[in-house]
């Protein structure tokens, strides 16, 4: 039979560096191991034999004087008639001969220790890597580098459906308690099991030595209704979760709401926060279902959200008390066939009243944006600057709470609830969401709308939200520059939308002929055509064979009553058109500087 390459790796390897190997199939060593449970909390080896099927081909290398390869894999499976509130077995080695070594966390400062039995509860489970030699035990394997092991087991524990619960506990969907659960050095790192909690934002209080972690008990769905605190994962790839089940009743608790504008997270008047542990329980999402520790004590603004659910357990309680004193280092069996978990209850639940929201608008080159308030409309008005009309430009519409005096960070508030789009809005009322603006494009408006987070339904709290619409207007400084090949391409024009009114157009040819469309002998050189106001210079003698330069204004009035101009500067890059006459250029000069000063906004 051909030995996996890794293995052969391995021998070479371990050969050179002068490391004893113990393998697992070894000729000499007994072929048959034997195991049975009794009572219902007992897991004994050797008591009977049957033949191994399953090894790790994994090598092991957690004692540096020897290898293990080719260990075998006993896979114990405890009764499901284990009594409730009883779910804790022993591994004990049925001999007078041998001296039963593993690895744990809980018995000692080493992790390599010698008992008879073996605990698996809540307390420590202790599976993996078991060893057994008739003269040696415990850390001796160490001290005398013993490689003669008679046998050696990896521990797999295995259950239906992959899931094994401690208990089973009666639970109120509506108020949720904590309850202690595995943690991180539950199971030794060193006996080749790991285990893997699924939730760290809990209480680790210093004595648990990562044991074990306060968690609070809440519906997943994707667990079925079951509450799983973490997962063994043993060497085989084998995981099994690790948890409680839930029986739901409904008893309710005490339910307090609050201003989190001006109020503390406190459950009675004359209480502080530090007196409490806080939880905050986010159902916005069904398939984000989660609660999260916050440490009231950290310097940060600790950031709320619309519909947080705050559970509130008072460190006064007397098994945090304990906890705190002696950790959770005994079992307390309590009655016969009975099992105490630790499980505390909260004060009280607190809801956040709704705040008072706002839009606001945000570029995605992060420059700022800023609104001007109309004094005679709701609407607001973004002038536009130079750097808002060279491109596209990106801008989202997000939800800002209102509670800038509040100790908490509220900014945020209703990002779980609801979603910002921005939309633009034609003369019409027709509605169109957008992620760029060309604000080049002339005139517009523009809003920001609420929608639903999840689902279809908007939350009754959006009242709580200001609505935000604005209007895109020139700044007053701005000149837009032109420019045409020859007068025959050239177009002097405004354009003249239903939502605009344009009441005015200003032309200057060559900065001294002047032709002001509300001027009544004016007011023949201009006409409509489709959406744009023109003008007609080719029909004036005195200037249509000798344009070099025009500045024109369109003076505009919207809807909501503002007024502004829009001011273009064009060029005939012609360079035989004639010239004007020279004695003009003084006042050419002075026109010049003031052409644009009628109809600024």
């Amino acid at each position: 039979m051909k030995l996996p390459l890794f293995i052969i790796i391995l021998v070479v390897e371990t050969v050179l560096s002068k490391k004893a190997i113990w393998d697992g199939k070894n000729g000499k060593k007994e072929t048959y191991i034997a195991f049975e449970t009794n009572n219902r909390k007992y897991i004994t080896l050797f008591s009977k034999k049957f033949l191994l099927k399953d090894y790790l081909y994994r090598p092991i290398d957690v004692l540096d004087h020897v290898t293990l390869i080719n260990v075998p894999i006993v896979t114990v499976e405890p009764y499901d008639d284990i009594p409730e509130n009883f779910h804790v077995f022993y591994i004990a080695a049925d001999s007078d001969d041998l001296h039963q070594t593993f690895f744990s966390t809980y018995f000692s400062k080493k992790e390599i220790v010698s008992y008879e039995q073996s605990p698996c509860h809540l307390v420590v489970c202790n599976l993996g890597l078991y060893l057994y030699h008739r003269k040696y035990k415990g850390d001796e394997i160490i001290k005398y580098k013993v490689t003669d092991f008679d046998f050696v087991v990896y521990i797999k524990m295995k259950h239906k459906d992959n899931e094994y619960f401690f208990d089973t506990l009666k639970l109120d969907d509506t108020y949720i308690p904590l309850i202690l659960c595995p943690y991180d050095n539950w199971v030794s790192r060193s006996s080749m099991v790991k285990y893997i909690s699924y939730e760290r934002s809990g209480i680790v209080l210093e004595n648990f030595s990562k044991r074990h972690i306060f968690l609070p008990v809440h519906r997943k769905p994707f667990y079925r209704g079951n509450f799983f605190c973490g997962y063994l994962k043993f060497l085989d790839g084998y995981e099994l979760k690790i948890g409680f089940g839930i029986r739901y009743v409904d008893e309710g608790g005490y339910i307090k709401k609050i201003d989190v504008t001006m109020n503390d997270l406190v459950c009675s008047d004359g209480m502080k926060e530090i007196d409490y542990y806080h939880f905050v329980f986010y159902n916005n999402f069904k398939e984000n279902n989660h609660m999260k520790y916050i440490n009231m004590t950290s310097l940060d603004k600790i950031p709320l959200f619309h519909e947080n659910e705050i559970y509130l357990y008072a460190k006064s309680d007397n098994i945090f008390k304990d906890s705190l004193k002696y950790g959770f280092e005994k079992v307390d069996f309590g009655k016969p066939h009975e099992y105490r978990y630790p499980r505390i209850e909260p004060s009280c639940k607190l809801e956040i009243n709704p705040i008072p929201g706002k839009f606001a608008l945000r570029r995605s080159d992060n420059k700022e944006i800023n609104l001007n308030v109309n004094s005679s409309s709701d609407v607001k008005i973004l002038y536009l600057q130079e750097d808002l009309l060279v491109e596209w430009i990106g801008i989202e519409c997000v939800i800002e709470g209102e509670g800038e005096e509040s100790k908490y960070n509220l900014k945020n508030f209703y990002n779980n609830t609801f979603k910002a789009e921005l939309v633009s809005i034609d003369e019409k009322g027709n509605v169109k969401t957008v992620s760029q603006i060309n604000f080049g494009e002339s005139y517009g408006k523009y809003g920001c709308i609420l929608k639903p987070r999840s689902g279809d339904k908007l939350h009754k709290d959006s009242k709580f939200i200001k609505p935000l619409y604005f209007e895109t207007i020139y700044d007053k400084n701005y000149v837009s520059k032109r420019e045409w090949e020859d007068a025959n391409e050239m177009s002097i024009e405004c354009i003249n939308k239903l939502e605009i009114k344009l009441i005015d157009m200003k032309v200057v040819i060559n900065g001294k002929y002047i032709y002001q469309m509300s001027k009544k002998d004016k007011k023949q050189f201009f006409f409509v055509e489709d959406e744009y106001v023109k003008f007609k210079y080719y029909e004036i003698e005195e200037i249509k064979n000798g344009i070099k330069n025009v500045k024109y204004e369109c003076f505009y009035k919207t809807n909501n009553n503002v007024e502004f101009s829009m001011k273009y500067n064009g060029t005939i890059l012609d360079k035989t058109a004639e010239e004007d006459d020279k004695k003009d250029s003084s006042k050419y000069e002075n026109y010049e500087e003031t052409s644009f000063q009628y109809g600024d906004n």
